[in-house]
């Protein structure tokens, strides 16, 4: 993960979002200074049901420390995913061409987006004997622009 994802300075807080809504001004000011590899726990937590809000730039650049967090904790005992990984999942699902989706997608490097598959791949092979069939689903379909070639 951190070789494909160097750790270097965080984004200015001013770019972790494009828009100033309360919640991005929140969004902001939680992870303002931080570098991905020192985002808490609670934090991820708490973010990760915003991370569509994260401006292209700041998405690449946290997007390792939401899939390590996913990593560590990838099942709520009785439930199935996390709400971490159901997210992530999520967030890495192409919509439709979406230029949104691109736009965060296209300045992922090739080592990053064989990341991206192998984290996919691995959440799938963790959820096999789940009942969460709908985030299994959007797993698979999160896999299709990740091919072997990684190129969409």
């Amino acid at each position: 993960m951190r070789k494909a994802f160097p750790v270097d300075g965080p984004p200015d807080p001013s770019t972790i979002t494009t828009h100033f809504c309360p919640t991005c001004a929140d969004l902001r000011a939680t992870l303002g200074g931080l570098a991905w590899s020192a985002v808490p726990d609670d934090i991820l937590d708490e973010t990760v049901t915003v991370n569509a809000l994260l401006s292209p730039m700041a998405f690449r650049y946290y997007l390792p420390a939401f899939m390590c967090r996913a990593i560590a904790s990838p099942l709520n005992p009785g439930v199935g995913a996390s709400r971490v990984l159901d997210y992530v999942a999520m967030s890495l699902c192409l919509h439709g061409g979406d230029a949104w989706w691109l736009e965060r997608m296209q300045g992922l490097t090739p080592p990053q987006r064989r990341v991206i598959r192998a984290f996919l791949q691995w959440a799938s092979d963790v959820l096999i004997d789940q009942e969460e069939e709908r985030t299994r689903m959007m797993i698979h379909y999160a896999l299709r622009p990740y091919g072997t070639a990684a190129g969409w």
